[in-house]
Formats: C-alpha cells, sequence, structure tokens
C-alpha cells in the first residue's frame, strides 16, 4: 500500500520524469529524420528549397544549443497515455502530464 508521502513523492518523480523527457524530444529531433532531411537536402538542387533546408537544421542546432523547442507548426502538446485501472498515479495523470511542461517548473 502506497502511503500519502510515498504517493507525493512518487508525483513529483513522476512529473520531473515526464518533463525531462519532453524537454529532451522537443529540442531534439530523432536520428533517422536527422539523416533523412541531410540525404533531401544534398539532392535537392533548387535554390529556395536548399535556404529552407539549411534554415530547418539552423533550427535544429539553435535548439540544442539553446535547450529551447525547435520550431513547431502549433506548438501544442499531445499526450497518448496508457495506464492500467490499478496504476497508483491515474487519478494524478493528467495534472501530472500538464504541470510537466509548463514553463518555469
Amino acid at each position: 500500500m502506497i502511503t500519502l508521502e510515498d504517493k507525493s513523492q512518487e508525483v513529483e518523480k513522476l512529473t520531473d520524469i515526464v518533463a525531462r523527457f519532453t524537454a529532451m524530444i522537443s529540442t531534439r529531433m530523432p536520428n533517422d529524420v536527422v539523416k533523412k532531411l541531410e540525404e533531401l537536402r544534398n539532392i535537392e538542387s533548387e535554390g529556395m528549397a536548399k535556404v529552407i533546408y539549411d534554415t530547418m537544421f539552423d533550427n535544429m542546432n539553435k535548439a540544442i544549443q539553446l535547450n529551447r523547442p525547435a520550431c513547431q507548426d502549433t506548438g501544442e502538446i499531445m499526450f497518448f497515455v496508457k495506464a492500467g485501472t490499478r496504476f497508483p498515479l491515474l487519478a494524478e495523470l493528467a495534472r501530472i502530464l500538464k504541470y510537466a511542461w509548463q514553463p518555469g517548473r
């Protein structure tokens, strides 16, 4: 049985994990995506398209250097979570996910 104090600690722990994960995925593109973008940039012959690819890579590099989210189309985040009915933090899960990505957390 989880105590109230343990539950509070677990809520904070899960919130921190979600916050760190969200920060990582918002600043770094998956390696396969970066590789494909590099391939496409290298075969592109159109001047404007090359500028757009260069801008994308500049944005990705700045996101990593400044530890800020990469430019996205909506800036909205969605979580798709599967949790069993016996998950001990189920009642707090929506609040954890909402709080984890708030600025200044």
